[in-house]
């Protein structure tokens, strides 16, 4: 499945980012030429932040001008739950096995959590739009977002999770956009950037990319 686009197709957006690759961690920060409206939503229950209650809909503050998204610590960048294709089902990243990637779902059910070994996992992200939304339209928009995580990265929102998702509208589209619409294209556009992701990740920091981890296990199988 091909996979395209980017956030930087929306008119007035500008995105930076730096890579820290003796530490294996980074930071990103999503750029708007005016302020926008905003919104977002935590579903991991682990979560670290900074100024976000701003974004609460009761809260006084009507835009933002960035949002940055960086790595370390609470948002760590080991990520060995396993970043399904929704589109075939197929696992594509994960705890590796001598078989592959391992289900980690049913390697979550069977094998007691302490046991694991597994890291604080966390996904982050941002979906932008042009079309007109106020804030609340903005955190409909990040809830979408939420939705193409679980779609994608299975499981998601566990206990060590951080899951955090923002939402953002420059307003600059002339006509109103309905919201099933938005929502359905922002799903698609967070599993598509999950896999891009995946496609395009390097082995870092001592953690085996996904390509890597497949080009690993097919010399040792042949398969």
């Amino acid at each position: 499945m091909n996979y395209s686009g980017s956030i930087t197709d929306v008119a007035g957006i500008t995105v930076g980012h730096h890579t820290d690759l003796e530490n294996g961690t980074g930071c990103t920060v999503i750029l708007c030429d005016e302020p926008a409206n905003a919104g977002m939503e935590v579903r991991g229950v682990a979560p670290g932040s900074r100024e976000t209650a701003l974004l609460d809909a009761l809260a006084s503050a009507q835009w933002v001008n960035a949002i940055t998204l960086t790595g370390g610590s609470a948002f760590g960048l080991d990520s060995p739950g396993g970043v399904v294709d929704p589109m075939t089902g197929e696992i594509v990243a994960g705890p590796q096995t001598i078989d592959g990637f391992a289900d980690s779902i049913e390697l979550m059910i069977e094998s007691p959590p302490k046991d694991r070994g597994f890291f604080r996992n966390t996904t982050i992200g941002v979906v932008v739009t042009d079309a007109p939304l106020d804030k609340i339209g903005a955190t409909r928009l990040a809830i979408a977002g939420q939705d193409g995580i679980a779609l994608a990265i299975r499981p998601s929102h566990t206990a060590n999770d951080g899951d955090t998702m923002f939402g953002l509208s420059t307003g600059t589209h002339p006509k109103s956009i309905p919201g099933d619409v938005l929502h359905a294209a922002a799903l698609k556009a967070v599993t598509g950037a999950i896999m891009n992701a995946i496609d395009s990740a390097e082995t870092l920091g001592g953690v085996m990319s996904a390509a890597g981890a497949r080009s690993a296990h097919q010399k040792k199988t042949g398969k």
